[in-house]
């Protein structure tokens, strides 16, 4: 629409922020998909070792599933050896999809792959099931003086290095024995020397002769899904849908969840919204014609 005066086209626009909100989530909404993606296309390939378990789907995946009913997954096995972790990592996509795992920034860059965070899992100790300290359900740190505790080499992760730092500036009576690399190999060393072990949850069916146990301190790591940077369409759903999982479950936490955003958009405050846009425009049309 054009002003018959000075011909210069008519500004419409309209400055209410959830008018702003509205038009800008429907803006990114495909009406429809370019082309079907075959059987084999739905298929996500997660990669599985005892360190990167598919566990997580767990929980995920009957709320995940309701939001993407059609896609498939494919477990494949592989030997969580150094080479094969750089190798799957650089090259997700191509024969695995996704895997599960601790991160940090650092470490995506150096493995060249992106992450979802799912979680801040709490480091946690592994110890063999005849240890003296197997016997209690939680630990403090005063429990790990007099002993060994082997901890992934400097480096690897964020987290792993801040726990490392406070032990040795606070705690030198337990000594640090560092390790290249999680794998059954070292988690048979732990079992097999009587040692201690940072681990977290997911590592708990790992060794059957170990027990992960619960330490009194504050140390998390990041957990979550590793993926390509760009994904492929249908992995890229599965993310999202992730994505809104969470999201939905952030809103149900109720009075403790802080809103900080505008109020929740009603059919009533929609309505309200669309007329006072309509009187917005009639209001522009009646001053252009004047």
């Amino acid at each position: 629409m054009e002003n018959r005066k000075n011909n210069q086209p008519l500004d419409l626009a309209v400055t209410d922020p959830e008018w702003t909100a509205i038009t800008t989530a429907f803006a990114g909404q495909e009406v429809q998909a370019a082309s079907p993606l075959t059987g084999k296309e739905r298929v996500i390939r997660i990669g599985t070792s005892p360190m990167t378990p598919g566990q997580f789907l767990v929980d995920l995946w009957p709320k995940v599933h309701s939001l993407c009913p059609d896609i498939k997954f494919e477990l494949v096995p592989y030997e969580n050896t150094p080479e094969n972790a750089r190798e799957i990592l650089a090259n997700l996509g191509q024969n695995i999809d996704i895997v599960a795992g601790p991160f940090d920034a650092r470490a995506l860059q150096n493995w060249r792959c992106a992450a979802l965070l799912l979680s801040r899992q709490p480091i946690r100790l592994a110890l063999s099931l005849h240890h003296p300290l197997a016997g209690k359900t939680r630990l403090t740190v005063q429990d790990l003086h007099g002993e060994r505790l082997m901890m992934i080499r400097r480096g690897w992760n964020g987290a792993m290095d801040a726990l490392r730092d406070d032990l040795a500036q606070k705690h030198p009576e337990t000594e640090i024995v560092d390790f290249d690399f999680f794998s059954l190999d070292t988690f048979n060393r732990c079992e097999n020397a009587n040692d201690l072990m940072v681990a977290i949850d997911n590592w708990k069916s790992v060794h059957p002769l170990l027990k992960v146990v619960p330490v009194r301190w504050k140390f998390t790591i990041p957990f979550g899904i590793l993926h390509a940077p760009s994904p492929s369409p249908t992995v890229e759903r599965f993310l999202e849908a992730i994505r809104q999982v969470r999201r939905r479950r952030g809103t149900a936490r109720g009075p403790m969840t802080r809103r900080t955003g505008p109020s929740p958009l009603t059919a009533e405050r929609f309505y309200v919204i669309i007329q006072n846009c309509t009187a917005a425009t009639a209001a522009e049309r009646k001053r252009v014609s004047i």
